[in-house]
């Protein structure tokens, strides 16, 4: 939850001005920053708001009636006994709230208008904190999809990181082509020069083939009458190694400078390209 309050830290919040839904109007907050928020022009009012635990402007207005002007009611419910301060409280609140949402206040108390729970919560714009940070490399990411309702994890993730990383990203150019003379502000198309990696297989191949210990199934079939589930490449011996036994064990197979070019087939027979077998059943 602590991470959830740091990201919305980073950014700015815009409310929606005008709130259409009796029911979300009656819930909005006093204190926190919020559109009725007076606090930081009247000092010691959050206080005496959180002793009454009057938070919403739902209890504003069951205390001083829907026009907000019941002074002595506000006084009551706060706790302050000078009514002109309860005045002064009650004006700063009338003048955040425009005449469409008035009208539904009266309209509330007159029975005619009833809050309905299921009313979409309204929308709120968001803006990266960047500061007095700039340049191409901050623009915001997707703006028209910025915000609590519309703003997918792609969007906020984009922006989150322009502003993590803003004092680096600040004035830079969006490529270093754009220092370079006679450029058009194109793009450079990297996949033209990049060239992919070799595969591990064909680097393999191309490591076996002075070898000679490149060998396939349609190889082995060619110039092997038994039909070979499994083979063990057998390593190239040079010339120099005359009488030294290429792979000691129970059937070594050739060896010295006769061992070059052949390969194991199978446990009892042995393969070459000429067409020599040793041990197979037809040879």
């Amino acid at each position: 939850m602590r991470g959830v309050f740091k990201s919305w830290a980073l950014f700015n919040r815009n409310v929606c001005e005008n709130i259409n839904s009796l029911h979300w109007l009656l819930k909005e907050p006093l204190i926190h920053g919020s559109r009725l928020d007076i606090c930081t022009v009247t000092p010691g009012l959050l206080t005496t708001l959180y002793k009454s635990k009057t938070v919403s402007l739902q209890q504003l207005v069951e205390a001083a009636g829907p026009e907000l002007t019941g002074a002595a009611g506000l006084g009551s419910l706060l706790g302050v006994r000078s009514v002109r301060v309860a005045q002064q409280l009650l004006e700063l609140w009338r003048r955040r709230l425009s005449a469409e949402e008035k009208s539904l206040l009266i309209k509330y108390n007159r029975g005619e208008a009833m809050p309905d729970p299921t009313d979409p919560f309204p929308d709120i714009v968001l803006s990266p904190e960047l500061g007095e940070e700039s340049g191409p490399l901050l623009a915001v990411s997707s703006p028209g999809k910025l915000s609590l309702q519309r703003a997918d994890k792609t969007t906020i993730y984009q922006n989150v990181t322009k502003i993590l990383q803003k004092k680096g990203l600040s004035g830079r150019p969006p490529t270093v082509w754009s220092k370079r003379p006679g450029w058009d502000g194109t793009r450079p198309e990297w996949r033209v020069l990049y060239k992919p990696p070799l595969k591990k297989r064909t680097a393999d191949l191309q490591w076996r083939s002075p070898f000679e210990s490149i060998t396939s199934r349609l190889y082995k079939d060619s110039v092997c009458e038994d039909p070979c589930t499994s083979f063990v490449p057998r390593p190239w011996v040079p010339p120099a190694g005359r009488g030294v036994v290429v792979d000691p064990g129970p059937d070594p197979g050739p060896s010295g400078d006769a061992a070059g070019g052949w390969i194991r087939c199978s446990p009892t027979c042995w393969c070459r390209g000429s067409g020599d077998r040793i041990g197979c059943s037809g040879g």
